[in-house]
């Protein structure tokens, strides 16, 4: 965010809004193809595959685009207004922690879940039923909201970083403690099931994206969180840094999940997996590779 002109219209506060607005195109693709997918009865994206995806997509979209409304509001009325995450009092800066820290959790257990699924596909293994990953992922938007709604419960609070977006106060005790219980486990389960997954399927190249993919998003926050239980100083850059690779997901997950990832599940050698039924999600004989 330019600090040229504090307070009012700034031309050079157009780069995130343009940027949403780009994501948000992306994700409502991304979204209408997960939809489409899991009404499908066709494909190998029918069941268990494709609501891991629409995981992804609604953990994507629940951010990006209240993101680019809050975005486009600041920079058409400047920084002086309620909206603005630099008056953290104000409903703009806690709006904008929740639905930031919403996404970050449910993203995070959404890669954990395509992670899963896509070891059980490698591993030629059943998948889980499709009420069952509804119930996964009512249950993944569930807690990331409750979680997220702590700091207006009074555990935690959400607090202007410092460098152009709110977030939670890393300062704070609870804030930090709950984000590092989180993370530290989701994190490592989802390194260790891609590590498994590098083993046993022949799709390196994806496996390594999705690891990277996670990895470059999430690495930062624990540090993160260690340095604000200690009451350490965060390097210049160091909030904006992790807030660019975070917002790089609205683009990456759509790529790597809506086009890479489904697009490897139907093509050969997995053509056997579009005998997954829709109802229980279960490989049929023969399992996954030709």
């Amino acid at each position: 965010r330019s600090s040229a002109g504090m307070g009012a219209f700034d031309p050079g506060n157009a780069a995130m809004p343009v940027y949403l607005f780009i994501a948000a195109i992306f994700n409502s693709v991304f979204f209408y193809r997960a939809i489409r997918d899991c009404l499908s009865k066709k494909t190998a994206m029918s069941g268990a595959p494709a609501i891991a995806m629409l995981l992804s997509a609604i953990s994507e979209f629940t951010w990006v685009l209240p993101c680019f409304v809050q975005c486009f509001i600041v920079f058409v009325a400047g920084t002086d207004g309620n909206w603005a995450p630099e008056h953290e009092d104000e409903i703009g800066c806690k709006l904008q922690g929740f639905y930031s820290q919403f996404g970050s959790l449910s993203g995070m257990l959404a890669a954990l879940v395509l992670a899963l699924i896509t070891l059980r596909v490698a591993r030629k293994q059943a998948l889980p039923s499709a009420a069952q990953m509804y119930s996964t992922t009512a249950c993944v938007l569930a807690l990331s909201a409750l979680i997220s709604a702590l700091p207006f419960m009074g555990a935690g609070r959400y607090a202007y970083s410092g460098e152009g977006f709110c977030y939670i106060d890393w300062y704070d005790t609870a804030s930090s403690t709950i984000m590092l219980v989180f993370v530290l486990p989701v994190f490592a389960a989802v390194v260790i099931t891609d590590a498994l997954l590098f083993a046993a399927w022949p799709e390196a190249t994806l496996t390594l994206a999705m690891a990277a993919g996670f990895v470059s998003a999430w690495v930062l926050w624990i540090p993160a969180a260690a340095i604000g239980l200690a009451g350490g100083s965060f390097p210049t850059g160091y909030m904006i840094s992790g807030a660019v690779l975070g917002h790089a997901q609205a683009i990456v997950n759509p790529l790597l999940y809506g086009i890479w990832w489904r697009r490897t599940l139907l093509e050969a050698p997995f053509e056997a997996i579009r005998g997954i039924s829709k109802d229980s999600g279960a490989l049929e004989a023969g399992g996954v590779f030709k």
